[in-house]
């Protein structure tokens, strides 16, 4: 994929040569102007990814790109043109950052706005286990729920915490990979399901570093555009309505087989997905009464 790299200013201190970064760039240039001098004061100095143009649709479709049929298994319709484009972009970034070596990936959509100082993540992502596939989540459009036994306060650095998350989040805006989930997802070879995330991320421990040290620009992301026609009468449902029947279709034999074969067989995915599913919505639920 077509790339170029942000000048640098000399005086700003960069991040460790073991971390690299990246933003996903429909045009190029990202669409929240600020995001570059945000990351610049940070000393994070990102390679500009441009991202797959989905909307065009030619070619986008096509099975060295996309398996269609594991698709529909696991979303229980078709994709979109941009959906397999945000996908593939953000493969992309996996697969640079595998070529290059990286310890950790950053990743950053082109709506991405920073907020807060992302040292302290780095950090953290650094002291933790490299053997295990970790994603640091930055951004969630949802207030995270996390294992109660994993949080821990964020200090000196400032309020806040660090805990893992039950399941994949929604939203990939903002976040950061090990080695590990780097190897993973570079290993893929077509879209499974949405970038936000597909089978092979039940594999991985998400973690969430909250308050989001990241939130979405005001332009808003082109792909929850495309995505909501594609959903058609789903956004018309509540929230509790919408987790109730995307809980139920976790034991639909096609979504069984999708993330079984995509995890592994059957036993991961109960493990990975049942398991931690089922204990999310009763932490979620009990969170909602406290």
């Amino acid at each position: 994929m077509p790339s170029h790299d942000f000048q640098r200013d000399p005086g700003e201190s960069p991040l460790p040569d073991q971390v690299k970064s990246f933003v996903i760039s429909l045009n190029g240039t990202p669409r929240n102007a600020k995001l570059p001098t945000q990351l610049f004061n940070q000393g994070i100095i990102p390679q500009v990814v441009r991202a797959v143009d989905g909307r065009l649709g030619d070619g986008i479709f096509d099975s060295q790109f996309v398996d269609i049929e594991l698709f529909r298994n696991v979303t229980g319709r078709i994709p979109s043109g941009p959906e397999v484009g945000c996908a593939l972009s953000h493969l992309s970034c996996a697969r640079l950052a595998h070529a290059s070596g990286a310890a950790l990936a950053l990743i950053f959509e082109e709506d991405a706005n920073v907020v807060a100082s992302l040292g302290p993540a780095v950090r953290l992502m650094l002291e933790m286990d490299p053997n295990t596939p970790i994603v640091l989540t930055l951004y969630s459009e949802v207030e995270p729920v996390l294992e109660k036994e994993t949080i821990r306060e964020i200090s000196p650095e400032g309020a806040g915490v660090l805990g893992r998350l039950f399941l994949p989040p929604p939203n990939t805006v903002a976040y950061i990979m090990n080695r590990e989930a780097i190897n993973l997802f570079a290993s893929k070879n077509v879209v499974e399901g949405v970038a936000d995330w597909p089978p092979w991320a039940y594999a991985v421990d998400f973690w969430a570093y909250y308050p989001w040290p990241v939130s979405h620009s005001e332009s808003g992301s082109v792909i929850d555009k495309s995505r909501s026609l594609a959903r058609g009468k789903l956004k018309n449902r509540s929230r509790y309505v919408a987790a109730a029947l995307a809980y139920m279709t976790l034991f639909g034999p096609r979504k069984v087989q999708a993330h079984s074969q995509s995890l592994g067989g059957l036993r991961a995915y109960l493990n990975r997905v049942i398991v931690p599913s089922t204990r999310h919505y009763i932490a979620r639920f009990r969170w909602r009464k406290a």
